[in-house]
């Protein structure tokens, strides 16, 4: 997964969450990184929302996809049943 950070952001809202110490020192590596590589003061918000609606991709992909096996399988117990 590969987060783009080029412009502005819409409408936030604000959001609060407690971490563990590794968690902030991970997610203060994954804020250096895409700073000094968007050559952009990529902010804490920023990464948060990025990794937020990356991840919604996905489950939408992997929801897609198990509901066409679903209906492949449908498919070939009607067929298998005439």
């Amino acid at each position: 997964m590969k987060l783009n950070f080029t412009k502005k952001s819409d409408l936030t809202e604000t959001l609060s969450v407690r971490i563990s110490l590794k968690t902030k020192k991970n997610f203060k590596e994954i804020l250096s990184f895409y700073s000094q590589e968007s050559d952009l003061k990529v902010t804490s918000a920023e990464v948060i929302k990025q990794l937020i609606n990356c991840h919604h991709e996905e489950i939408l992909k992997h929801k897609n996809t198990f509901h066409l096996s679903q209906m492949r399988e449908k498919i070939l117990e009607k067929q298998n049943d005439r």
